[in-house]
């Protein structure tokens, strides 16, 4: 049987985009037609806004200051598509 993800657009991921300039890369990635997954803490200076929300295809709440959690997120996401 053929693997189906060669046929589904390719996925990005963006880490805390509203301290790193990412809101740009995200509307960019998705003229693309990359999947953009932006990873935050979504949390005080660190929370998205809305139009940074619509545009990205999915959000995935971790703590982005703890690099083995961030890294464990990351794989489950992988591992789930």
């Amino acid at each position: 049987m053929p693997r189906t993800d060669a046929l589904r657009p390719a996925r990005v991921l963006v880490v805390e985009p509203a301290s790193s300039g990412g809101a740009t890369l995200i509307g960019v990635a998705a003229e693309m037609g990359l999947r953009v997954v932006v990873a935050t803490a979504d949390s005080g200076d660190r929370r998205l806004s809305d139009a940074v929300r619509a545009a990205a295809d999915s959000v995935l709440t971790v703590e982005t200051n703890d690099q083995a959690a961030l890294e464990a997120a990351a794989l489950e996401l992988h591992r789930g598509c």
